[in-house]
């Protein structure tokens, strides 16, 4: 018994585990929720991972920080580019904590926007690990 329960460990270290906290009421980001941000850079929509949001829904559209204005996401599918102006509305902040061998923490915004071909669209965009949030679109 001792032994399948080391196994279990093991495999759970090895596999990671995933907690995701509502980050949404946190000063350093309420002043996000349900303002609209302007776009400042351009950022690219991709469709390439969907993220499991903490309300177990599936967000399948990623915005991508544009830094190098490029035409086309480097993983997954090039949806739209978003230019300068585009208003962003963030619905909620998420922390999600990966737990493996080594941890790490990311701030993901959740929210919607609509493309320049008319399109609405919900999208998730990783803010960074906590503790930077340098060189944001914004």
């Amino acid at each position: 018994m001792k032994k399948f329960n080391l196994a279990i460990l093991i495999v759970a270290l090895l596999a990671g585990c995933t907690l995701i906290t509502d980050y949404t009421a946190n000063h350093e980001f309420s002043s996000f929720i349900d303002n609209d941000v302007q776009l400042k850079e351009q950022v690219l929509v991709c469709n390439e991972t969907p993220l499991k949001s903490k309300s177990g829904e599936s967000i399948d559209y990623e915005l991508v920080f544009n830094i190098n204005h490029v035409r086309k996401c480097f993983f997954g599918e090039t949806v739209s580019v978003l230019p300068p102006g585009t208003a962003l509305n963030i619905k909620r902040v998420e922390k999600h904590s990966i737990y493996s061998v080594k941890n790490i923490e990311y701030i993901y915004f959740i929210g919607s926007t609509v493309t320049p071909n008319g399109k609405p669209i919900e999208f998730y965009y990783n803010y960074g690990a906590v503790g930077y949030h340098e060189n944001q679109p914004w």
